[in-house]
């Protein structure tokens, strides 16, 4: 079983581990080569349907004794990593044929194929003889099958086949949940949508506890079998200090779709607990404190938050950009008004987003500018006011709460589905569950 990771996201950077699958008499059996395999499971499609179907992983070790019984293939798959080039993924997936690597590189060089950093993968298929029978390189919306035949070696661009899988994972905590999230395999796109389902109903750096744990259950997108993109969280859960937290995608009758409690209740609130994804408040809403730079004592009407230069500012709610420049003390300042009389601030910007000017409808979590720490400010960090009928207030206390709940017309059809998605938490409450490609 995995545990989670004590190091920090950073940290835990390294390559993909290489996989090998071989083919007999129909079967495919998955190891890496690398490491250990833990369980993972995988359900087709974009619905998900029974915990029964999920396909589950152990390691393998390949003997000598492996024999090829006439359709035996030893298949080898590598991710293309930046900086890579064709003779270092040939080398890593053990190709040394000198003549097919000199196939290869005059078919890149006169772009019969594509070059080997436009794609996503690279695979190899060796008959047990250690001779290459094929080479396929495929990006996100094609494939390239290079083979031999009795005149030598042919290209044949192959049809690309897309789908979309359910894939669910799970782990504990040990330090924080985004070290979890790493050594569990999740990308990082859902695990920061994970953290942002459950910001609204807790703190992620203060009431997280080791030993806490998380599941979640998302789409992948799939191109000839192999992963390209995740897509959107289906489901989710949280075991904090004794709490269940769960969320589960419900589309509406009307179309719109939104992340709900099991009771109903919108996961999302008008507005986002932070306008950063990850980071500390140095110092709150108070009406008396030391100024840093001004050595003065005074009123601070709104919440700093401490991160490093260039960390992505969101929009804590939808609406529009009113203004977007300098403002004296402020540094560069966007300011958003949002329905209902209620105004966000966000200050000492590094720089803004390509998009943002006044006039512009923003998104709740969309990216309205960078950390920096222009105007009157000590070190790098976020200043962010909360404003109501023009006045500065808390955000603590004056933020409006959730959005409407399934409506009565859709309550039969989202019972039913979270049903099946409750169903697939509980299965993985007791595994740490990894799935790796």
């Amino acid at each position: 079983m995995f545990t989670a990771a004590t190091r920090s996201r950073a940290a835990l950077r390294m390559p993909m581990a290489s996989s090998v699958r071989v083919s007999i008499g129909g079967v495919t059996l998955t190891a890496l080569l690398l490491g250990v395999v833990g369980a993972f499971g995988v359900s087709p499609d974009s619905q998900i349907e029974g915990i029964d179907r999920r396909i589950v992983s152990e390691g393998l070790e390949l003997s000598s004794s492996t024999k090829q019984d006439g359709v035996g293939l030893l298949w080898r798959d590598e991710k293309v990593q930046k900086g890579d080039s064709l003779l270092s993924l040939l080398a890593r997936l053990d190709v040394h044929d000198a003549e097919l690597v000199a196939f290869l590189q005059t078919s890149v060089r006169n772009r019969d194929l594509p070059s080997p950093s436009s794609a996503r993968i690279v695979v190899t298929a060796t008959d047990l003889n250690g001779s290459v029978v094929e080479v396929r390189m495929s990006g996100d919306s094609w494939a390239y099958v290079i083979s031999r035949n009795d005149s030598g070696y042919v290209i044949k661009q192959d049809i690309v086949q897309s789908e979309r899988r359910v894939i669910m994972q799970s782990g504990t905590i040990d330090s924080s949940l985004f070290a979890a999230t790493d050594n569990a395999g999740i990308p990082e796109s859902i695990a920061g949508a994970f953290a942002e389902l459950f910001s609204g109903e807790l703190d992620l750096h203060r009431d997280i506890r080791r030993g806490d744990r998380f599941a979640v259950i998302y789409e992948m997108l799939y191109s000839n079998g192999y992963p390209v993109r995740p897509g959107r969280i289906v489901a989710a859960e949280f075991l904090n200090q004794g709490r269940t937290l769960q969320a589960f995608f419900f589309q509406n009758r009307d179309g719109s779709g939104d992340y709900y409690t099991p009771s109903g209740r919108s996961m999302r609130q008008s507005f986002l607990r932070s306008p950063l994804e990850f980071s500390r408040v140095t110092s709150g809403f108070s009406s008396n404190r030391f100024h840093p730079v001004l050595q003065i004592w005074r009123a601070h009407k709104g919440t700093d938050f401490g991160a490093p230069i260039g960390t992505r500012v969101r929009s804590t709610a939808e609406g529009v950009v009113v203004f977007a420049g300098w403002q004296n003390g402020y540094g560069k300042v966007v300011e958003v008004r949002h329905t209902g009389n209620f105004l966000t601030k966000y200050g000492h910007l590094s720089e803004f987003a390509g998009s943002i000017k006044k006039g512009v409808r923003v998104e709740q979590g969309q990216t309205l500018g960078f950390v920096g720490m222009t105007g009157l400010a000590s070190g790098p960090h976020l200043h962010y006011e909360f404003h109501v009928n023009g006045v500065q207030a808390d955000p603590q206390n004056s933020v409006p709460q959730h959005r409407p709940s399934v409506s009565p017309e859709d309550r039969d059809i989202f019972i039913q589905s979270s049903m099946r998605s409750i169903a697939q938490l509980e299965m993985l409450r007791g595994l740490n569950v990894a799935a790796i490609e």
